[in-house]
């Protein structure tokens, strides 16, 4: 994947340069890598993480059965998860990837 297709991808989130969008990414990216694996990807109860977990199901990068906590990766997902793992190493920081080489 090159830095554009990711680029573009990771724009499809929605989240804006303001606050911390670097450990937000990292959020996203961490939930999407558990899905991947399967298992419960909302260990707590917090109402947050399942927030996040609604709204990544909302944009069909992730599924679920019978809970939301149990979801696992769609195709879209996956692709997405593919993204988030080339900004990864930049440090989740956009602007470094941006006229960043080539994966």
């Amino acid at each position: 994947m090159t830095h554009e297709e990711a680029i573009k991808l990771i724009d499809e989130l929605g989240i804006c340069g303001c606050g911390i969008p670097d450990r937000t990414y990292e959020a996203v990216y961490e939930m999407l890598f558990k899905a991947k694996g399967g298992g419960d990807i909302c260990p707590t109860n917090d109402p947050y993480v399942y927030f996040m977990a609604y709204r990544l199901t909302e944009m069909e990068l992730m599924e679920h059965g019978g809970a939301v906590g149990y979801s696992w990766l769609t195709p879209k997902g996956k692709k997405m998860l593919e993204a988030l793992e080339c900004l990864k190493k930049h440090d989740f920081e956009l602007s470094l990837m941006e006229g960043g080489e080539e994966e």
